[in-house]
């Protein structure tokens, strides 16, 4: 059997909104084909029988530009560093909180 998979990549766009830098580096599409038997298709430098229109799976992939910072990622470095303020917050509290009682005489005590 044979398994067949075209892969097309785009990575020039014109951006829809002046001023603004895409985030998307690449796109990255896959035509995917189940397993053929052997020689049930012609497909060389020349001619071939697979349309990737066609394909029964399609594969989409967005590969993003590392430098350049969307919404999302300064909600979400915000969410974390708010994340770790609060357990740090936490930690602290637990240090000067009073130790609570293990144990039912220990409750008498206090």
């Amino acid at each position: 059997t044979v398994a067949v998979r075209f892969t097309y990549l785009a990575d020039q766009f014109v951006s829809e909104v002046q001023g603004t830098e895409d985030p998307v580096e690449m796109l990255q599409l896959s035509c995917i084909w189940p397993p053929f038997p052997q020689g049930s298709f012609v497909d060389n430098d020349v001619y071939s029988e697979l349309d990737p229109r066609e394909a029964p799976y399609w594969k989409l992939r967005q590969i993003p530009r590392q430098d350049v910072p969307t919404p999302l990622t300064r909600i979400l470095w915000r969410l974390y560093r708010f994340r770790q303020e609060a357990a740090a917050v936490r930690s602290a509290a637990s240090h000067m909180a009073p130790a609570a009682p293990k144990s039912v005489t220990e409750t008498l005590r206090y």
